[in-house]
C-alpha cells in the first residue's frame, strides 16, 4: 500500500447575502474557526478507536 490515505486539503466556500462589512465577515470567520468542533479535531487531533463487535445470535 502507498501513500497517505487522506485528504490533502480541505476547502471551504462561504458566499455570504446581504451587505456585509469586510471587518464584520472576518470577525464572524474567526469567531467560526474558534469554536467549530469540526475545525478542532482536524488542527488538534483525537485519537481514534476502531472496534469490531460480533451481536450473540
Amino acid at each position: 500500500m502507498g501513500g497517505r490515505a487522506g485528504y490533502k486539503e480541505i476547502r471551504v466556500e462561504i458566499l455570504p447575502e446581504g451587505n456585509v462589512e469586510e471587518t464584520k465577515l472576518a470577525e464572524w470567520i474567526r469567531e467560526v474557526e474558534e469554536r467549530c468542533p469540526i475545525t478542532n479535531n482536524l488542527k488538534n487531533p483525537a485519537p481514534v478507536k476502531i472496534e469490531i463487535r460480533k451481536e450473540n445470535l
